[in-house]
């Protein structure tokens, strides 16, 4: 589904990811972690082509990322960066709808499948007694459930979604991440997310890409990614790991800071 080969991003003459390569097949959740200013949010911008890559780096279903069209990649893939803002006259209702433009040709008016899609998004995010709403007069939970459901209502193969748990408090990030989990069951669709819980990273993910100062630490599963040894290496800190009592995965601990 999404083929990384060798990417490397260079901003005003700074290198920020460093040949960075991994493989993700179709249906997979795979989390992107690491330290702040590690170039994880700067991955996510090259692999959505927010930033421009360099050509035969990123692949979609072996189409090169760079040979497509800017609308077929909004059908295939759908981006949410951390910082959303929508006109202040915009209600959600409208908001999702624009979910459905990659789909439409210029002018084009809805049609029943995508009032069904809609409909659907908007049920899905647990948004229906908000769909009146102004965007803007959302709390910071419900606003982003409002861009997510914009984003399932595109239909994507795959969803990129960057620090979706940010400036949420703990009910509303396991209320989103398990809502993220459930449309990967419910559709098959491919999401990448950037996150800085591990622990959340290890629960809701098949795959975790660890990367520190831009490049790729270990590229795996849980159980190969979550140890001792790497987190002490990569964020300089000593934890404990053992078994979540009801996911099974490896859960983290952390001690303190690692002694030099």
């Amino acid at each position: 589904m999404l083929d990384v080969q060798n990417l490397s991003v260079e901003l005003e003459h700074k290198s920020i990811v460093k040949n960075l390569s991994f493989k993700i097949e179709s249906g997979e959740i795979v989390s992107i972690i690491g330290p702040n200013g590690s170039g994880k949010s700067t991955a996510l911008k090259a692999i959505s082509r927010m930033i421009v890559p360099g050509e035969d780096t990123v692949y979609i279903n072996g189409d090169d990322l760079i040979s497509l069209k800017s609308k077929d990649i909004s059908k295939r893939m759908s981006v949410l960066f951390q910082s959303n803002e929508a006109p202040a006259d915009l209600t959600v209702e409208q908001l999702v709808e624009y979910g459905r433009t990659p789909h439409k040709k210029w002018f084009e008016r809805l049609n029943d499948e995508d009032v069904e899609i809609i409909d659907w998004a908007i049920e899905k995010t647990g948004l229906e007694k908000f769909r009146d709403r102004l965007v803007i007069s959302l709390s910071g939970g419900e606003a982003q459930r409002a861009w997510i459901a914009m984003s399932l209502a595109q239909r994507p193969k795959i969803l990129l979604l960057d620090e979706p748990t940010t400036y949420l408090d703990i009910a509303h990030q396991l209320q989103l991440l398990e809502l993220i989990h459930s449309v990967n069951k419910e559709l098959g669709m491919t999401i990448v997310m950037v996150l800085h819980d591990l622990n959340q990273a290890s629960i809701y993910s098949d795959k975790i890409c660890v990367i520190k100062d831009g490049a790729m630490v270990r590229y795996g599963t849980s159980e190969e990614v979550m140890t001792r040894e790497l987190i002490r290496k990569v964020y300089h800190v000593d934890c404990e790991i053992d078994q979540h009592f009801k996911h099974g995965k490896p859960r983290v601990s952390l001690i303190g800071i690692a002694e030099e």
